[in-house]
């Protein structure tokens, strides 16, 4: 089969966060060594796996989805942060992302402002720094070499119970606005910020919720339902074909991972 295009979709990766992915041996501009958890370890085994996986695959852009740092999480005083600083947290994000964002298109967006800087863009510097162009928060456009188009942004809504309820509602009011001609014709919804995977395909018209690289984070929100909030660990690869078909494969972690809420003997 030969594609037109491979676009692997990266996002939610939380860099700096002690739940999430981050580089080896991390050490800071002031000399001190960054230790990363087994939890991370496991994260950055399946990293290293996925990027094999966009070699395999021809992958030809890159989309980095938003909340690529963890930012200062001041609403719980820097709890859960293994790096204290912003600049830090955004050089540690460039050193990650940069072999996957090497000789490919790569194309950003913002995430959620409270994984950002209050007063900058960080995200816009990191996404810069890899030889990415940044769009804001959303992206319109037609997707080169096919005669498909895409709509991209991070993200924010979520269902109170069941997870395809926001994809569905979107997907409705979108047709609504088309059928209006306040938006383009849009082959492709593509998402994240939930961190789990969703594919919903209808014809001619797909929805994807892209998976994220931080494992479950134990707070108030999360455990008001614990089963519910367990992520998809990894990323999205989207292939389109000869005949313009849109093909979706998510490549996840096997093995669920748990950083402080592992499975003791009491």
């Amino acid at each position: 089969m030969k594609f037109k295009r491979v676009i692997g979709v990266i996002g939610d990766t939380h860099v700096g966060s002690a739940f999430a992915v981050f580089p080896p041996d991390y050490t800071t501009e002031r000399g001190n060594r960054i230790n990363i958890n087994q939890g991370q370890e496991k994260i950055y085994e399946h990293w290293l796996k996925c990027t094999k996986e966009l070699d395999k695959w021809n992958t030809d852009t890159i989309i980095l989805i938003g909340d690529l740092i963890q930012g200062l999480h001041w609403k719980r005083a820097g709890m859960f942060n293994i790096l204290p600083e912003l600049q830090e947290q955004g050089r540690a994000s460039e050193i990650l992302l940069g072999p996957v964002c090497k000789n490919r298109e790569v194309l950003g967006v913002s995430g959620t402002r409270y994984h950002d800087a209050r007063d900058i863009a960080l995200e816009k510097g990191v996404i810069e720094a890899v030889g990415g162009k940044y769009y804001g928060y959303v992206i319109n456009g037609d997707i080169r070499k096919t005669k498909r188009s895409a709509n991209i942004m991070h993200g924010a809504s979520g269902a109170v119970v069941y997870r395809e309820t926001s994809a569905s509602r979107e997907m409705l009011f979108f047709k609504e606005a088309q059928a209006l001609q306040k938006l383009f014709e849009c082959d492709l919804l593509l998402r994240a910020h939930n961190h789990f995977y969703l594919h919903i395909h209808r014809n001619r018209f797909h929805y994807v919720i892209n998976p994220c690289w931080q494992a479950l984070v134990p707070d108030d929100y999360t455990m008001m339902n614990y089963a519910k909030w367990q992520p998809d660990i990894g990323m999205t690869i989207i292939t389109i074909d000869s005949d313009d078909r849109i093909n979706p494969m998510h490549f996840l972690m096997e093995e669920q991972v748990h950083v402080t809420d592992y499975v003791r003997q009491i």
